[in-house]
C-alpha cells in the first residue's frame, strides 16, 4: 500500500486483506505496524491540494472513521444479544426440564 501511495490505515488493511478491523484490533502487533506505516506517509511532504478538495476528503475521512466505529458498536452490540439469546435458551431449557 505505500509503493502505491495509498494510506495505511487499519480499515484499508483489513480491507485489503479480507478481514474485520475488530480482528486486527485483536492483534496489537499488527495494529502497531500498520500505525508506524501511517506515520510514517504523514512525515512525508504532501502534495498542494485545492481547499475544496482538502475539504471533501476530510469529511469522506471522518464519516469513514464514523462506519467503522458504527460497525465495532454493531458488532459489541450483536454479542450482547447472542448472549442474551443463550440465557433465554437456557431459561426455556429448565422450564421444560420441570414440565411447565
Amino acid at each position: 500500500m505505500q509503493r502505491e501511495g495509498k494510506p495505511v490505515t487499519k480499515v484499508a488493511v483489513a480491507r485489503r486483506a479480507g478481514v474485520s478491523v475488530v480482528f486486527l484490533r485483536s492483534h496489537p502487533d499488527l495494529v502497531q505496524r500498520i500505525e508506524e506505516a501511517e506515520a510514517t506517509r504523514r512525515s512525508r511532504p504532501t502534495p498542494v491540494v485545492s481547499a475544496g478538495e482538502a475539504t471533501k476528503d476530510q469529511v469522506i475521512s471522518s464519516l469513514r472513521r464514523r462506519i467503522e466505529n458504527l460497525k465495532c458498536e454493531l458488532a459489541s452490540k450483536d454479542e450482547i444479544i447472542r448472549e442474551k439469546q443463550r440465557q433465554i435458551d437456557r431459561l426455556y431449557g429448565k422450564l421444560a426440564s420441570r414440565g411447565g
